[in-house]
């Protein structure tokens, strides 16, 4: 009979000990960090006039329709620069993969036509263990104006380079830093008589350009967003200094639609020229009101 006992006891403790084992390895494990990117940190790619670490998932396809209207200033009646001489741009992006894209666009200001990319180098993950994004953007440039106005080809050319970094802090506001690099092969040198001078004075424009940008976003509702930019050039001349840009506005999107409505002192549409070139002041009220469509198409 104890024999018998002996037996039982080896055997009830050979099934106990294997699922307490096991139960003791599963407390233990630690927890599978989540890698997966954070969601919707922006709509879209384009945000304002500034691009956004937003890249698409592979074999999106996205048309970009910029448009800005004149300086509310100006003079004349067209109505709050509505009827006054604006810019447009037409752009198709395509994701070849997850994390590249590539797109083309045609402005109607100095006819430029632009080849860009964007590349996501790291993606805020939803675990936190990436706190942020990483993305960089670039494009290259050429003016399709008359041969007549260039004395090379090469003097067409201008490129553009930015670096972005931002963050979704909670699940209504994402900030967005950038630091940009553009170049022209050519820039303006002719002379010109300054407001309230006399002697004529030579354009100081550089062809290599610094400049630094902000952008945030925070969202009102489901679909409504209050949106903010700020550039400021890093280059600082004595005469033609690039000045800085403020714009405000209201972005309202869907899951492939977003629609955009702002007014800031950037007019150009191509980033490089509003880097170099941009002289609106915003409190004096050289201000442009513009808005963007896009249409995404995921296949």
């Amino acid at each position: 009979m104890k024999f018998l006992n002996f037996l039982l006891m080896i055997l009830v403790l050979a099934v106990i000990t294997p699922l307490y084992s096991q139960t003791e390895s599963e407390v233990d494990k630690p927890v599978k960090v989540e890698k997966k990117p954070v969601r919707t940190p922006f709509e879209n790619g384009i945000l304002l006039d500034r691009n956004t670490i937003v890249q698409p998932r592979a074999k999106s396809f996205e048309m970009v329709i910029q448009h800005r209207f004149g300086n509310v200033n100006s003079e004349g009646f067209d109505l709050i620069g509505i009827f006054g001489p604006s810019n447009i741009r037409i752009g198709f992006n395509y994701s070849i993969w997850d994390k590249f894209q590539i797109g083309i666009g045609s402005s109607k200001n100095r006819l430029v036509q632009d080849l860009n990319w964007k590349w996501a180098i790291l993606q805020q993950s939803r675990g936190n263990e990436i706190p942020l994004f990483i993305t960089y953007y670039g494009n290259a440039a050429v003016e399709a104006l008359k041969k007549e106005q260039y004395e090379k080809v090469s003097h067409r050319f201008s490129y553009y380079h930015e670096v972005m970094f931002a963050r979704k802090f909670t699940k209504d506001f994402t900030a967005q830093l950038t630091f940009n690099y553009a170049h022209f092969n050519v820039v303006d040198s002719s002379g010109f008589i300054p407001e309230g001078e006399s002697e004529i004075v030579n354009h100081d424009y550089k062809h290599d350009n610094f400049s630094v940008g902000i952008l945030a976003r925070y969202k009102v509702s489901s679909q409504m967003s209050v949106v903010l930019q700020y550039d400021q050039s890093l280059i600082f001349l004595d005469v033609d200094e690039a000045q800085p840009n403020l714009m405000l506005g209201i972005e309202i999107a869907t899951g492939s639609h977003a629609f955009q409505i702002y007014a800031g002192s950037y007019r150009a549409i191509i980033p490089q020229y509003n880097m170099v070139y941009n002289q609106n002041k915003f409190w004096k009220g050289d201000v442009a009101i513009g808005f963007n469509i896009t249409r995404m198409w995921n296949y």
